[in-house]
């Protein structure tokens, strides 16, 4: 019986077992690597769109703020009397031409 346990336990047994246990290791770190890799690839990206989605609304809030306020101008400058009693002339507006005076 201890012959058969120092054969299985001898060199070759020894070497498989060696052998087996750095290829389960290799493989293991390699695919917790990966995987690590593509949580973190996955959480970044979202993390991106979810920004990118968040300053497209604060945009777009934005524009419409500044549109509102453009038309309480215009509403202001319509019931104003002054603006509607005094027209604008826009010939000083006038591009110069060549002539020669």
């Amino acid at each position: 019986m201890q012959r058969l346990i120092a054969r299985l336990t001898g060199g070759r047994l020894q070497i498989v077992l060696i052998a087996s246990f750095s290829v389960i290791a290799v493989l293991t770190v390699g695919m917790n690597a990966l995987v690590s890799s593509r949580v973190i690839n996955d959480y970044l990206a979202e993390a991106e769109n979810d920004r990118i989605a968040r300053d497209m609304d604060l945009a777009q809030a934005f524009y419409q703020l500044k549109q509102d306020e453009i038309a309480a101008i215009s509403h202001r400058l319509v019931l104003d009397s002054w603006v509607n009693q005094n027209p604008v002339s826009y010939t000083h507006l006038t591009l110069p031409t060549k002539r020669i005076v």
